[in-house]
């Protein structure tokens, strides 16, 4: 990055769509759910392709850890 750029918006879209990166968002997620966070999530997208491809791959991650976590819930209390 040139120097005169650090700091500014250059509308040059930059990153890629949550799962196609190194962000492990099955353990984000499994951990944010054992400390009983029940916030919202945000992340920042370069292009709605991003966007899209972002909140597929997130709705599928949180619906099988949130059902993994209700399982493991369910079988620690006996049920």
């Amino acid at each position: 990055m040139l120097a005169e750029q650090r700091g500014q918006v250059t509308g040059t879209p930059v990153g890629c769509a949550c799962g196609e990166g190194v962000v492990d968002w099955g353990r984000v997620v499994s951990i944010l759910r054992a400390h009983g966070y029940r916030g919202v999530l945000s992340v920042e997208c370069g292009t709605p392709a991003e966007m899209l491809n972002s909140h597929r791959f997130l709705r599928r991650v949180l619906a099988e850890r949130w059902a993994q976590g209700s399982a493991d819930a369910r079988t620690a209390a006996g049920q």
